[in-house]
């Protein structure tokens, strides 16, 4: 995290932020198409390169960037196209400084502001039924004083690992005493799975999603409703990640098809001594990922303040 003055007396120093920089693994906004960088909030930034990477996954280009989805289905599919991407909290830092200075210079405000840090969802076509692909995902940069201050009041945030920041995100854990605020994105491609085979698509699984009222007590409310399967395993990626709020959902699905497709279960970093609290009968993943051979089904849990709750069931596409 930052060490500026704005962060001298947050009692939080910790924070998984995104390398900036011309790498490949960089946020580089230079880098980015059409637009100066300026008028992208980094959130925006973000998600224009996650989806970026889906599309020219589904599009089986590694080396070309910023593929055009008419490059992929054709022209005439494109009323059919839809694209969803969700973020919890969004461009906080330039809604601060905008707030300074409406308070001393309001005409030096950019014209851009509001369009900078308006979330929205872009899409064509009609209704959800008519269309066959979506890009779908969540991003988040909001790594500002403000939210972690505020994070910080509501004694949701790791404060005592400030000397030892790997070591702070820790699930399921003995010692652990809240959670690393992330940043990142991650976009994923859904599309009819005929179509998908049709133009010899990677198929990394096949989802079904729901909503429901689920205990934000996470551990005992899946060794309730698993009780008596002796080969559920348990993992959380947020021990790695940090928490990325509104784009937590996107990553963790990404994370979750992926250890499906290549059967592996990524482990749970950080977990040195088991909370009580968590039923013994649970089996978690610790330290170093495992081999899964025959993983066909898993389950990526989202719950949110204020009870905003998804599940999200991915099942092996693999012949």
């Amino acid at each position: 995290m930052s060490t500026g003055e704005a962060y001298a007396n947050l009692p939080c120093k910790v924070a998984a932020a995104v390398p900036r920089g011309e790498l490949p693994h960089e946020l580089n906004p230079s880098a980015l198409p059409d637009y100066p960088a300026s008028r992208n909030a980094p959130f925006v930034q973000l998600a224009i390169l996650a989806a970026d990477e889906a599309l020219r996954d589904a599009a089986k280009e590694g080396s070309r960037q910023f593929v055009q989805p008419k490059d992929i289905w054709g022209e005439s599919m494109l009323p059919k196209i839809a694209v969803c991407v969700g973020s919890g909290i969004g461009a906080l830092g330039e809604i601060v400084e905008a707030g300074k200075l409406v308070t001393t210079s309001p005409r030096k405000l950019s014209p851009f502001f509001v369009p900078k840090v308006k979330k929205r969802e872009q899409g064509e076509g009609g209704s959800d039924r008519m269309r066959s692909e979506f890009e779908e995902g969540g991003t988040e940069s909001c790594m500002e004083p403000l939210a972690v201050a505020g994070f910080s009041r509501a004694k949701s945030l790791a404060c005592e690992f400030n000397e030892d920041p790997s070591s702070a995100s820790r699930p399921f854990d003995a010692r652990r005493c809240g959670f690393v605020m992330g940043e990142g994105s991650a976009v994923l491609v859904l599309e009819e799975l005929e179509m998908a085979r049709s133009r010899g698509a990677r198929i990394y699984a096949e989802a079904a999603m729901d909503m429901g009222g689920v205990s934000p007590q996470q551990a005992r409310a899946i060794a309730k409703t698993f009780a008596g399967c002796n080969d559920l395993v348990l993992t959380s990626v947020k021990g790695a990640l940090g928490h990325l709020l509104g784009a937590a959902g996107a990553v963790e699905a990404a994370a979750t098809v992926l250890a499906v497709y290549h059967q592996k279960i990524p482990p749970t970093a950080n977990l040195d001594q088991r909370s009580t609290d968590i039923p013994i009968e649970l089996r978690i993943a610790q330290q170093t990922v495992q081999d899964a051979p025959g993983l066909e089904v898993a389950l990526s849990n989202s719950f949110g303040f204020g009870g905003v709750n998804a599940c999200l069931l991915v099942s092996s596409m693999r012949e």
